[in-house]
């Protein structure tokens, strides 16, 4: 063989591997979208997961933000929606999402923003008794069952020093 018909070969070798590295491959992922786009503090983060076509979820996919498991619902065929809520008192930043459904899974990054949420404040003039009986009593109702079992968990969040 001379060189004029190998580089021919090797012309014709690319052309078929380039012809068959473009064929369309199966994808074995399931889309998720999440919402909002930039969530922020107070925001609930709706997670929309969908089978690629040609595929199809049996069962509610698995879903955990964080490493908390999000329960999963169906909303349409092949279509299942998780809500996750973010509260004030969470700390901003990073969260792992990892779906996980017919033994595909997708790990995703998110970041939670921060926000400034105002402290609201009543202030009655000093000496001013101006509640109703019907308050006065609904006050004396609930202070009856306060009970000495602690409820709450962890510690609790100092009072904002703009006053």
């Amino acid at each position: 063989m001379d060189d004029q018909n190998v580089r021919r070969l090797g012309s014709l070798l690319l052309t078929v591997l380039g012809i068959f590295s473009l064929r369309p491959t199966p994808s074995l992922a399931i889309e998720v979208t999440v919402t909002p786009q930039k969530p922020r503090l107070g925001d609930t983060l709706s997670i929309i997961v969908i089978p690629d076509p040609g595929e199809q979820l049996t069962q509610a996919p698995n879903v955990k933000v964080g490493g908390k498991q999000v329960p999963a619902y169906r909303i349409a065929p092949q279509r299942w929606r998780a809500l996750f809520p973010t509260i004030p008192l969470d700390k901003q930043g990073r969260r792992s999402l990892v779906v996980t459904g017919n033994q595909q899974t997708r790990n995703l990054v998110l970041w939670i923003g921060n926000r400034w949420f105002a402290t609201q404040s009543i202030w009655l003039p000093a000496g001013n008794s101006s509640g109703t009986d019907h308050e006065f009593d609904r006050v004396d109702a609930f202070k009856a069952i306060v009970s000495p079992k602690n409820c709450g968990k962890g510690l609790l969040c100092a009072l904002t020093m703009d006053r």
